[in-house]
């Protein structure tokens, strides 16, 4: 959780994500992105901020093509944890959009996992 909760540290580790300020629950604010090698900047909304648990935010341009993206932390019995990323889209654009930017959201979630892996192991 204190990697994914130090979020003002992101730009440091994180190689293809960043937010502009120190996210703050339920205000908007600039997420930055690199996609097709190119920086985005994309207004998004912490949706929740939940310690040892979740860190949800949604981004996009509404009624067209949204995405809820998500970290989830869950707890094993054998006191390891499992790190679920994931992301929900909606909007008309999205089956038009999707079959363009599969491939690289894939390659953006695999980049993510294993800068949060290495920052984990850090801490």
């Amino acid at each position: 959780w204190l990697a994914l909760s130090t979020l003002d540290e992101y730009k440091y580790w994180n190689t293809r994500t960043h937010f502009s300020t120190r996210p703050v629950l339920h205000e908007s604010q600039k997420m930055h992105v690199k996609l097709f090698g190119f920086s985005l900047s994309v207004p998004v909304t912490i949706l929740a901020l939940s310690k040892n648990d979740e860190f949800m935010w949604q981004g996009g341009i509404a009624g067209l093509f949204t995405g809820k993206h998500y970290f989830r932390l869950v707890e094993n019995t054998n006191g390891s944890t499992t790190f679920i990323q994931g992301e929900d889209f909606s909007g008309l654009l999205v089956s038009i959009l999707m079959p363009f930017l599969k491939k690289e959201l894939f390659a953006l979630y695999a980049d993510i996992n294993k800068d949060i892996k290495l920052q984990c192991e850090k801490t």
